[in-house]
């Protein structure tokens, strides 16, 4: 699929940039000689095919400038040992509300601010309605004079907290480069495994893919703006779309005030970056993320996606032993 300049422009801003998009057709009770002149003929492909979906891939990171190079990271999965990948039979991911609720005892795992972001009244005002409207705003200190009461300090204060929601979350960590620190970090996590992820950017389309494929069994709450975009979808694209997955994925960012920094990128990003942003306690974790989301808002807080053998391909059981490996001597 060529992607334009606008449609660039559109999609790519400092820190986030799109990496692909493609279409995936649901082949399900097509006939081989079928399949063989639909092959042949794109145009009746997509006529024929009514189930086309597009998936959008993009890479972010929050804590670097748009001139440094794109290095991809291999990072690692922790995990019960019936959870991962190489032999679970579903992938679990789970919504930001699955992480502020999380009630189990896996360490590091609930944050009651994920994917929020906590901004001072004041400053909240001024962007949203402009200085002038900030500026009408009381002091925050200052004294009042009660005729009964008299004199009354007193000293306010306001926060808003922002959240973003309506997708799933998928969380590994970045590579440690020792085979004892690896291992450091999934006792911390509490973890029996290690699965090791060499390539994010093909994981993350063979994620989109998994979506893509069983979308139709994935409960979505489709509010009246879902409805404009999936009938936009349906009459103006070509070819004609039944859905469309974005799937973001990159390290997080750690820091305790992020609200400048996810406020200054275009309005269609912010909800992105604020995925992407967590507090310094959990720097530890060393988060590497991918988020998936389609039109629709998540009707359950967990989804289970059935692993392809495609996505299993992409893993390394067992990585610790090969961070382990020692390179011979020159």
């Amino acid at each position: 699929m060529q992607i334009t300049d606008e449609a660039r422009r559109l999609f790519g801003c400092d820190g986030i940039a799109l990496e692909s998009g493609f279409v995936t057709l649901d082949e399900m009770g097509q006939s081989p000689d079928r399949l063989a002149l639909l092959a042949a003929d794109p145009d009746s492909w997509f006529a024929a095919c009514g189930h086309a979906i597009m998936i959008l891939v993009g890479y972010v990171d929050l804590q670097r400038g748009r001139s440094t190079p794109f290095a991809p990271q291999r990072v690692v999965k922790f995990s019960e040992h019936r959870h991962a990948i190489p032999q679970a039979e579903k992938l679990k991911l789970g919504t930001p509300n699955y992480y502020r609720e999380y009630e189990g005892h896996a360490d590091g795992v609930r944050d009651e601010m994920e994917a929020s972001q906590s901004e001072d009244m004041v400053k909240f005002v001024t962007r949203n309605l402009g200085s002038e409207h900030g500026a009408q705003l009381p002091p925050l200190e200052g004294e009042i004079h009660d005729p009964r009461m008299g004199r009354i300090d007193y000293k306010m204060s306001g926060q808003v907290i922002s959240r973003a929601d309506g997708f799933w979350l998928f969380c590994a960590s970045v590579m440690p480069p020792s085979a004892s620190e690896l291992d450091g970090l999934r006792q911390r996590f509490r973890a029996e495994r290690a699965t090791a992820i060499p390539n994010p950017p093909v994981f993350a389309r063979e994620l989109g893919m998994a979506m893509a494929e069983n979308i139709a069994h994935v409960d979505l709450d489709l509010d009246w703006v879902a409805e404009l975009q999936m009938k936009a979808m349906k009459q103006h694209a070509h070819p004609p779309l039944a859905q469309r997955v974005w799937v973001h994925h990159g390290p997080v960012a750690y820091m305790d005030d992020a609200d400048d920094l996810i406020f200054s990128l275009p309005l269609q990003f912010q909800a992105v970056a604020a995925s992407f942003v967590k507090r310094r306690s959990y720097e530890w974790q060393q988060e590497y993320r991918f988020t998936v989301s389609a039109v629709g808002r998540p009707v359950d807080d967990e989804l289970f996606l059935p692993i392809p053998s495609s996505m299993r391909e992409l893993v390394e059981p067992d990585p610790i032993r090969t961070v382990a490996v020692k390179r011979p001597c020159p």
